[in-house]
């Protein structure tokens, strides 16, 4: 299998909130001492005052930086899980980030047994879906059950392959079916998506039997995969 990283999205948004860290981290360390050393006395209490503050930021992007590398995890599991599935076939093309108007296909499988879009989530936790929508369920260390945000990972896949269909046909290939596949790859998420439509929502233990039934051939297969070949060079 041809692995292409289209994007580094992931792992830059990690460094940089990781750098934010670390920077708003070492300001709260040095404030007490550099106003002290600028202001005098009147110094020492505005220095105790900037690390409250700069330590605050520094927990908000620690916090967003460990919910990054949670996400990298995340996908490293689930390319792990599909490598497993399908083998290391040559004619298999895995496209990781794909930028779309609508933000990016975490993953793109293109073979002649079809294609295959994937949002990859590593959230977990009770994942339900119904008529109102996304919604997890966690369970507390003290056994208190609170609801979390999750987004809506279906809708956002739907737009993104959207946005590759009309691109193929710009490309001359139309009627391709694109599969749409959500994957929760935490090891304690666990799904109910009765009702779910126009996607399907997995864990990564379905992998094997969602990378079927999309057959396209192998002709077909290559002028996707040199369309989507092209998207690298825009």
């Amino acid at each position: 299998m041809n692995r292409i990283q289209m994007s580094l999205y992931m792992i830059r948004e990690s460094d940089r909130h990781r750098n934010l860290m670390m920077l708003f981290y070492s300001l709260g360390i040095v404030a007490v001492p550099l106003m002290m050393i600028i202001l005098g006395l009147v110094g020492m209490f505005v220095g105790f005052i900037l690390p409250i503050i700069f330590f605050y930021f520094g927990n908000e992007e620690f916090h967003r930086w460990r919910s990054m590398q949670a996400g990298i995890k995340g996908e490293d599991y689930f390319h792990e899980s599909l490598s497993k599935a399908i083998g290391s076939e040559n004619d298999y093309a895995l496209y990781q980030g794909i930028a779309t108007n609508y933000g990016d296909i975490d993953y793109l499988l293109v073979c002649p047994g079809g294609v295959y879009a994937f949002e990859v989530k590593n959230h977990s936790g009770y994942i339900n879906y119904n008529e109102s929508g996304w919604k997890k369920v966690k369970i507390s260390g003290g056994g208190i059950a609170y609801n979390g945000g999750i987004g809506n990972p279906s809708g956002q896949l739907g737009r993104n392959i959207m946005w590759l269909k009309n691109y193929l046909k710009s490309e001359g290939i139309e009627n391709i079916w694109i599969k749409g596949i959500v994957v929760f790859t935490h090891p304690r998420a666990r799904l109910s998506v009765k009702g779910l439509r126009n996607v399907m929502a997995i864990t990564p233990e379905g992998i094997p039997e969602a990378v079927r039934g999309a057959q396209i051939g192998e002709e077909k297969a290559v002028r996707v995969i040199r369309a989507v070949d092209r998207l690298k060079e825009r």
